[in-house]
């Protein structure tokens, strides 16, 4: 399920790894101090503290559009997850993405190819909202979550493949960004696993959905790892929304 939460109660939840005017990062594994010297605090709810000795530089050059003009109606529809068959960067950094989230390799290996379908319509109470279901049908599994822009909460019941084994709140933040000429979708999670920053977008070369996923891992004393783990996923549309 899914809720609002004042600005405040988010305070100590996320850590923007990834900020609005950052450039995308390379798949795999890349150092989040290198990234970081050009990092933009784009909100009042940075946690720095997590930050530890990482740099923070005020805003600069930022190109940001209020959301309320970007039109994000290319999400509408059924996308379904494309396989990753072939063995290269793209199956490894999905692999270590998921190992970093608790699995083994063999697991990951499987859950990186299983089938993954999302339904994704405009939320008929809330302007700028989208209702996303999601099926596993290899698992029978199946969830629909709502996602607003702003701040939010997303409660689980456990058994997670991103958020963890017990049940928990995963504290999010999504917003609609103007970037290299189209609009992308932003969530950044804080989760009892890590924190994650999602970015959808649409391809412009062959029209699939691309779903980047950039995770820091939560360490034992509490603060995120030096290295961020980044994987892409291509989406392709099975559905206009009917």
């Amino acid at each position: 399920s899914s809720q609002r939460v004042p600005r405040e109660t988010l305070c100590m939840a996320s850590l923007p790894f990834r900020t609005r005017s950052s450039p995308s990062p390379p798949i795999g594994r890349v150092s989040l101090g290198t990234r970081a010297v050009n990092a933009v605090n784009t909100r009042p709810r940075v946690i720095r503290a997590m930050m530890g000795n990482v740099p923070m530089v005020p805003p600069q050059g930022r190109s940001e559009d209020n959301e309320d003009s970007l039109d994000a109606s290319w999400l509408l529809g059924t996308w379904s997850r494309a396989p990753i068959v072939e063995e290269g960067d793209d199956l490894n950094a999905n692999v270590q993405y998921l190992v970093a989230h608790g699995h083994d390799v063999d697991a990951a290996r499987s859950i990186v190819r299983e089938e993954y379908v999302q339904e994704w319509s405009p939320n008929e109470q809330e302007p700028g909202a989208w209702d996303v279901t999601t099926r596993k049908p290899g698992r029978g599994a199946s969830r629909t979550i709502t996602y607003p822009l702003g701040e939010w909460e997303e409660s689980f019941s456990g058994a997670s493949d991103i958020f963890g084994k017990d049940a928990a709140t995963v504290h999010r933040h999504t917003a609609l960004v103007s970037r290299q000429g189209g609009v992308r979708h932003i969530t950044e999670s804080g989760t009892p696993l890590g924190w994650e920053t999602t970015e959808r977008y649409l391809s412009a070369t062959d029209g699939t959905m691309v779903v980047r996923r950039t995770f820091l891992r939560r360490l034992d004393d509490g603060s995120a790892s030096d290295d961020a783990i980044v994987c892409d996923q291509t989406f392709e549309r099975v559905a206009a929304a009917g």
